[in-house]
């Protein structure tokens, strides 16, 4: 377990507040690129899950969902979400994106909300990604979404306010051009959610470098940032695992 994840602070005000608006996005962008090619028992992982109302529709869709997310308070909120959704417990695990391990392969990964913007560089995204690779069955298909550099250069520097159990709260929204780093503050909290701005081509080739061919990208429907929201479907090519996996320990990826 992750002893303290920036989401951790802002679990429940996350689950209340964005919630329910982030996973309808999640769940459209689902039906329309994988619900027609995956058969129903498959597998399926969503990374950085959250408070797990996308596995919840899953389940309901027939689907054996699983869920990681580096956040325990995120992942306390998504043990709630099953209870309340008259659903067993969901197979949960609290871990980096790039070093979940699961004994099983996936039919799918998701990854919605911008999540892979949350890396802490280049490198970690490459991880990040071989990661996935490595659970997908050979074929497997990744589903995720990601906010350009457009997307915060034209968006991200703002300010609102939301409310929350002890009152109203201020989220202050910060972008640096310079090193292309975005942040998300509340006030009267010393946590600092940081992102980073993403361009296609840079996305494009981590997928090749581990093994991903990209089948299609289309704009992502969604909150803002709306403009320079990007959804990728990629495909694992049909690459041994372990071929992955000797390419991390040479120091490859």
């Amino acid at each position: 377990m992750i002893p303290s994840a920036p989401y951790d602070t802002i679990a429940s005000v996350y689950d209340h507040y964005w919630g329910n608006e982030f996973a309808e996005f999640a769940q459209g962008a689902f039906q329309t690129h994988l619900s027609g090619v995956l058969p129903r028992g498959a597998a399926v992982l969503d990374l950085c899950c959250g408070t797990g109302l996308l596995m919840v529709h899953l389940e309901s869709l027939g689907y054996r969902a699983f869920g990681v997310d580096e956040s325990s308070g995120m992942l306390e909120a998504a043990r709630r979400n099953a209870l309340h959704a008259g659903l067993g417990p969901f197979g949960l695990q609290c871990a980096d994106m790039a070093s979940f391990e699961w004994n099983f392969s996936f039919d799918a990964v998701v990854c919605f909300y911008n999540s892979v913007n949350h890396t802490r560089s280049l490198e970690h995204l490459a991880s990040a990604m071989a990661n996935v690779a490595r659970h997908l069955n050979p074929g497997g298909l990744f589903l995720f979404d990601y906010a350009a550099r457009e997307a915060f250069e034209r968006y991200w520097d703002s300010q609102e306010h939301i409310e929350t159990e002890g009152g109203m709260a201020a989220m202050n929204y910060a972008y640096e051009r310079t090193g292309g780093r975005a942040t998300c503050r509340i006030d009267a909290q010393s946590t600092e959610i940081r992102q980073m701005a993403l361009e296609p081509e840079q996305v494009h080739a981590l997928l090749e470098r581990v093994g991903f061919t990209v089948e299609r990208e289309t704009a992502m429907a969604g909150p803002n940032p709306v403009v320079g929201r990007r959804l990728v479907l990629a495909r694992r090519e049909l690459l041994r695992a372990d071929g992955i996996g000797k390419m991390i320990a040479k120091g490859r990826l």
